[in-house]
């Protein structure tokens, strides 16, 4: 991996939201499609799951505790007695699968980027384009050791560390046309070369997303695929690099 010292962060932050700006429209048709597909999904596996059920009886044992203590501590034990019943961990693995069959999309998004920056007028079938394709099983297969091991692992740092070594893994496997395991190489040598650019990136992804979370409904439907803008952001800025000094991303 070459070191592209000229590449900024300010550049790629000032790119990001250039995309994000030019690409409002598609970036909500993405949060709709995404939010709910995968809230019918959840729906569904609460009650198949009777994850509804536990929630209500959690519910009845903590309510008309005035002890704000002892409410917390009755709280946290039968959360955890839920998490270890086997209903509840079915409830994860189906989230988890969802999540993986939804994270084609993410390349959907990349080629409404590609059309605008070109010129050409997106469609919005073009939101589907990462489910055909080669390209397909190797998003499948990413999101899918990604959410394995956040499940499997579900501790803050290790998790950051799996976001910043596969940061740029979706872009490459959508523009390069590679699998995941070339993916995955690559993309830890770019998280390794551009640290800089990869932490501040999932930071101020990470910020706006909460920030939209918190402010609800309208705020994540615009800030929930900013992150998508600004990986796109970060690999053009390789192939710009890469292609004046006459080396491989």
């Amino acid at each position: 991996m070459a070191q592209y010292s000229k590449i900024s962060i300010e550049e790629v932050i000032s790119k990001s939201f250039k995309v994000w700006w030019r690409n409002i429209d598609y970036l909500i048709l993405y949060s709709l499609l995404y939010i709910s597909i995968l809230g019918g999904i959840l729906y569904a596996l609460s009650f198949t799951f009777n994850i509804w059920y536990w929630a209500e009886e959690i519910q009845k044992r903590i309510q008309g505790i005035p002890d704000i203590q002892k409410k917390t501590v009755i709280l946290s034990e039968q959360l955890e007695k839920l998490q270890s019943m086997p209903d509840f961990q079915q409830f994860i693995w189906g989230t988890s699968l969802a999540l993986i069959i939804l994270s084609p999309l993410a390349l959907g998004l990349y080629e409404v980027f590609r059309k605008r920056d070109s010129g050409i007028k997106p469609e919005f079938t073009d939101l589907f384009s990462g489910y055909s394709g080669n390209r397909t099983f190797s998003i499948l297969a990413l999101f899918g050791v990604v959410n394995i091991i956040n499940a499997l692992l579900p501790y803050f740092f290790i998790n950051v560390f799996v976001i910043y070594a596969t940061l740029t893994c979706s872009a490459l496997i959508f523009f390069k046309n590679i699998n995941v395991f070339q993916a995955l190489q690559l993309s830890v040598r770019i998280a390794f070369s551009y640290p800089g650019i990869s932490l501040i990136g999932i930071l101020l992804c990470g910020i706006l997303k909460y920030v939209g979370l918190f402010l609800f409904v309208v705020p994540i439907l615009v800030t929930l695929p900013f992150w998508l803008c600004y990986i796109y952001s970060f690999y053009v800025h390789l192939e710009k690099e890469a292609a004046a000094t006459k080396t491989l991303v």
